[in-house]
């Protein structure tokens, strides 16, 4: 499958421990800046569609705001609770650009 690429955002716009919002197309991602490595989320919470944004970064796991269910920003599993996962992108970073592949 080829990769799609698509720039979202700029590195160093987001500094380490910062989470973004941005949006491509209809779908809102979420990025986060784990000590200088972007990780790339579906923004809404499986649980009750809070954006994700908005939460905390605390060590690799987003704090959803709306009920601080805690979300991996590597697998988008929720901690405990393996049924239940946000959408994960693959990120990459080239010179300053962050870059998503929605798939």
């Amino acid at each position: 499958m080829p990769e799609n690429y698509v720039k979202v955002a700029q590195a160093s716009a987001i500094k380490p421990g910062m989470l973004a919002m941005t949006k491509v197309g209809d779908v809102e991602v979420m990025i986060a800046n784990l000590d200088g490595e972007f990780y790339a989320l579906d923004n809404f919470c499986p649980h009750e569609g809070w954006a994700l944004h908005e939460g905390i970064l605390e060590d690799d796991c987003v704090e959803c705001p709306g009920h601080s269910h805690f979300y991996s920003v590597k697998t988008g599993q929720r901690t405990g609770v393996p049924e239940e996962r946000a959408a994960v992108f693959p990120c990459k970073v080239e010179g300053d650009d962050v870059l998503v592949d929605l798939g």
